[in-house]
């Protein structure tokens, strides 16, 4: 008996903190409405900083620390999270998509392993690039990354 409710909960951590992908129930996703195409093609916006001068990025300690404990974790080096690398807190739909900084928008995602938050950044650039020359909406871009971010990076980063 004892094995059976180690394993059972060996499989429900596991689940829950190996993901490469947030749990979109926890984060699924949010979005800023007045960051338009128009806005978030402007040079520097990538940045975190709007043409007027306006900060993006505003997401406080405390915000952080809510997002680590919805996954169950106390911190950057808890969890899933290799102790050496880290974890970000990461906007889901990235901020040069149009993503906000409310808490629905937020996960933990690891510095380590094949999926990782470095990847994740090679997506988000790749896919407003294409957003700012036409390829894709906005829209799309943000559905694309917020769905499935990893099939995304397939669709449109692998391709190139």
């Amino acid at each position: 008996m004892g094995r059976v409710v180690f394993l059972s909960l060996f499989l429900m951590v596991s689940n829950a903190f190996s993901a490469d992908l947030p749990n979109s129930t926890i984060t699924p996703g949010d979005i800023d409405a007045s960051a338009t195409k128009e806005v978030i093609c402007v040079r520097g916006y990538t940045s975190g900083v709007k043409a007027d001068g306006t900060k993006v990025r505003n997401v406080t300690e405390a915000t952080k620390l809510l997002a680590y404990r919805k996954y169950g974790m106390e911190g950057n080096y808890k969890g899933y999270c290799d102790p050496k690398v880290g974890c970000e807190i990461d906007h889901l739909i990235s901020l040069q998509l149009g993503g906000s900084n409310d808490i629905k928008n937020l996960w933990p995602q690891s510095y380590a392993g094949q999926w990782n938050a470095h990847m994740k950044d090679g997506l988000e650039n790749t896919l407003r690039a294409k957003v700012c020359k036409g390829e894709i909406t906005l829209k799309e871009a943000q559905q694309a990354i917020s769905s499935n971010w990893i099939e995304a990076w397939k669709k449109y980063v692998k391709t190139q």
